[in-house]
């Protein structure tokens, strides 16, 4: 173990004792309208230096937006700072700029000198809302003409709701955390609208695949007099990532309408963690891509279905899950069941990982519940169709024919995979 991975460890235990564990739900349900008044000098001092803020919401795809933003910007030479959330390898991820990541020294010495405030406040903060605090600092601590912002869950409710934004985002609409943003698309995209100001001068860009949804957004925006571009194609033969990579195009042509920001020689992909990065081992191949929801693993699929057979990315699928109901990860495999019908020859490894937020995934196979409720699934078991990897770290030792796979699921879990990985290297 690295004396970085070692320091880290002791800051996210320092963290979990001090400020609690990741969790949206326990902080959705608190508002952010207590916390509000500390929070106000940042947005003072944001509109004094005329930095100007993109927030992006979405049930899938508002991550690999953002990271298409910065790699722009930072193509461009304009200074910004980048918030996303989870973070995948390093908790430094989440305080991106275009210098590089914020170094464990200078987060570890923020950390302790926020808790010390809050003490002196009687405050308590999120996990989420504490870190988020930490990256306003650090943003407007160095040159930044530009903060891009990743709404953690929702929008309304959302931490970096705090803030005003000049272009809003809304990238896709699905159903995840239902229990907070309700059942039906139109209750989840009113949440995620959250994120507009009514007559702030706004633009919202949004790429909406329901017309009932875009009717909603079009009488919403009229009422708040936001000016409002969607860009969804209907037919189009784009995969999700490349029409990701567009959204983040039109938000910056938006900003900056007077720079020429944007070139057609830019490739269709850039690597971001745990978004189509590619990894060797030995004679091993491995590509990284989460989709932790039914709607994300279907993009993903229909991405991999457009491409024909000598272009799939990977032979055999290794897949695990975060904690979620049992219906949402059936329907989750049943969609990688459909695949592999159209690709026989692939292999699907069901396995789980060490993490608060893992799913005991394994217990599929002695569950006789689900495979009543759900026979297309019990047949691809008993047809070893979908096979049990109770340790997944065996992969790197077992003398099989496969020697190209796809590692998604959990963005958790992709991230346990690739520190693994990286440390056998």
């Amino acid at each position: 173990m690295s004396v970085f991975q070692t320091q880290e460890d002791k800051l996210l235990t320092w963290l979990a004792t001090e400020i609690g564990f990741e969790n949206y739900g326990k902080a959705i349900e608190r508002s952010i309208d207590r916390i509000r008044f500390f929070f106000d000098t940042f947005q003072k001092s944001i509109t004094e230096k005329k930095i100007k803020i993109i927030t992006v919401a979405g049930t899938n795809g508002k991550g690999e937006t953002c990271h298409w933003l910065a790699h722009y910007l930072k193509r461009q030479g304009i200074s910004y700072t980048l918030w996303t959330s989870p973070h995948i390898l390093s908790i430094c991820e989440r305080f991106d700029s275009e210098e590089g990541r914020i170094s464990l020294d200078e987060l570890e010495e923020r950390c302790f000198k926020l808790k010390a405030r809050l003490d002196q406040w009687n405050l308590k903060l999120s996990y989420f809302e504490f870190l988020f605090w930490i990256f306003l600092d650090f943003s407007l601590a160095r040159p930044c003409e530009v903060i891009i912002l990743e709404v953690g869950m929702g929008g309304r409710l959302d931490a970096t709701n705090l803030l005003d934004c000049d272009v809003a985002a809304i990238v896709s609409i699905g159903r995840d955390h239902q229990e907070f943003l309700g059942n039906r698309y139109d209750q989840i995209l009113k949440e995620k609208y959250g994120i507009v100001r009514a007559n702030k001068k706004q633009t919202l860009i949004t790429c909406l695949e329901l017309d009932y949804l875009k009717q909603l957004i079009a009488q919403w925006t009229m009422r708040d007099q936001i000016v409002w571009r969607d860009i969804f194609k209907k037919n189009s033969q784009e995969s999700f990532s490349k029409s990701n990579q567009n959204l983040s195009q039109e938000i910056l042509s938006t900003l900056f309408p007077e720079k020429k920001l944007l070139t057609d020689s830019e490739p269709m992909a850039a690597p971001f963690i745990a978004r189509g990065e590619a990894m060797r081992y030995k004679n091993l191949n491995f590509l990284f891509y989460g989709s932790h929801n039914l709607d994300g693993t279907r993009k993903l699929i229909a991405s991999f279905s457009s491409l024909s057979n000598k272009d799939l990315p990977s032979q055999d699928i290794i897949l695990s899950f975060s904690k979620r109901s049992l219906d949402d990860i059936s329907h989750m495999l049943l969609a990688w069941i459909y695949w592999q019908k159209r690709n026989p020859s692939a292999k699907i490894y069901l396995t789980q990982f060490n993490h608060l937020k893992a799913a005991d995934t394994l217990s599929f196979f002695n569950d006789q519940e689900i495979f009543k409720r759900y026979p297309k699934i019990k047949d691809a078991f008993e047809q070893n169709k979908i096979q049990p990897l109770p340790d997944w770290k065996t992969i790197f030792l077992s003398s099989q024919n496969s020697t190209s796979f796809l590692v998604t699921g959990s963005y958790y879990f992709v991230g346990a995979f690739q520190r693994y990985l990286m440390s056998l290297s």
